[in-house]
């Protein structure tokens, strides 16, 4: 969802917030990877 500033606002399970020690509302930076195969 878009936050209006250029940032999005993504859910992120409190399973995963607490492996990486994230308390809800903070902020978090998220790499996303196109694993889709490219065929020429």
């Amino acid at each position: 969802m878009p936050m209006g500033n250029g940032a999005l606002f993504v859910p992120v399970k409190a399973e995963i917030r607490k492996k990486i020690n994230k308390h809800d509302g903070e902020f978090v930076k998220i790499l996303l990877y196109n694993t889709d195969k490219l065929t020429p």
